[in-house]
């Protein structure tokens, strides 16, 4: 969730993002990461593909 509150929230690239969570939590295994990553990527395009069908720009404003 930190990932996409930043990305959406803040306006910064996922896949930098991401890289910073990664490098922070070190502890985490390469399914943890590969998990964290994926899921990551694939609500960030749910996101752009619903705002897309809405018709307007992506913003997290109500």
């Amino acid at each position: 969730m930190e990932a996409l509150e930043t990305s959406f929230g803040k306006n910064q690239y996922v896949d930098k993002v991401l890289e910073r969570l990664l490098k922070s939590n070190r502890k985490w295994g390469a399914r943890d990461r590969a998990f964290i990553a994926e899921t990551t990527y694939e609500m960030v395009r749910w996101w752009r593909y619903l705002w897309e069908l809405y018709g307007k720009e992506p913003t997290l404003k109500r």
